[in-house]
């Protein structure tokens, strides 16, 4: 059986869901806590959108470690 190409392989719609879910709640954070704090506008983007890289990179991680997570297995 050969296996799918990477351009062929899609995740589940609910891990796809689960993946932008983090990456906007990290990013909102981020966002609110910048406008509470008094930051100005152009700022308080800055933060979402680094929030966001953060949310994405925090669900990599998870992903990855519930793959390898040899205590699973």
């Amino acid at each position: 059986m050969q296996r799918p190409s990477l351009a062929e392989w899609q995740l589940p719609p609910f891990n796809r869901w689960s993946f932008w879910h983090v990456r906007e709640l990290i990013a909102t954070a981020a966002e609110l806590g910048a406008a509470q704090s008094g930051a100005d506008e152009p700022t308080c983007a800055r933060l979402a959108a680094f929030g966001r890289k953060l949310g994405v990179a925090f669900q990599i991680q998870d992903d990855i470690i519930g793959i390898f997570d040899s205590e699973k297995n």
